[in-house]
């Protein structure tokens, strides 16, 4: 459906959920390696062929659970403040 890619290219926080992961998954000597427009294709598509909901139910899938700081709570918090946050991962 072209309206949900349209969505999902242009969704500010899908795209920085996008960085977020493949950040926190990989280390910079190989995203280094890899270069700054291949990673970007890689955001690009997690933009393209996913919508927040889809992810949200993956991450409630495969780390549900209860609790403060479960993966979809952290993502829960994070899309009601209002203020802006920065996820550290390590």
């Amino acid at each position: 459906d072209k309206e949900k890619v349209k969505e999902g290219t242009n969704n500010p926080s899908l795209r920085s959920f996008a960085w977020s992961i493949i950040l926190a998954t990989y280390s910079e000597q190989f995203l280094a390696s890899m270069g700054a427009a291949r990673v970007q294709s890689w955001v690009d598509g997690v933009c393209k062929f996913n919508t927040q909901s889809g992810l949200k139910a993956i991450l409630l899938q495969t780390h549900g659970g209860e609790g403060l700081w479960t993966p979809a709570s952290m993502s829960e918090r994070v899309k009601e403040s209002v203020e802006s946050c920065k996820l550290v991962v390590g």
